[in-house]
């Protein structure tokens, strides 16, 4: 596994993970605008902050190598949305 993405919808908008293993890059992207990036051995965490529909909206990403495979958890205001394990 060199290069996967992952997409989740949440709200009305679209959280799109880009991971690179051979370049060690992780790219978060929200309704296809960048908004986080990093570089990272075994996954990272990833918060930024958005506005919809006129109020402040906080996301948190995080990306975890485990024993069982990549586990992706996304959080919104502190409520996960988002969770899923991949090999």
């Amino acid at each position: 596994m060199l290069h996967e993405v992952w997409t989740c919808s949440t709200h009305g908008h679209t959280i799109e993970i880009k991971s690179r293993w051979l370049g060690f890059k992780e790219v978060i992207y929200y309704d296809g605008r960048e908004v986080a990036s990093g570089l990272t051995v075994f996954g990272g965490r990833y918060h930024f902050r958005v506005e919809e529909d006129g109020q402040p909206v906080n996301y948190n990403v995080k990306l975890q190598t485990t024993v069982e495979g990549i586990e992706i958890t996304v959080t919104r205001n502190d409520e996960t949305v988002h969770s899923q394990t991949t090999q």
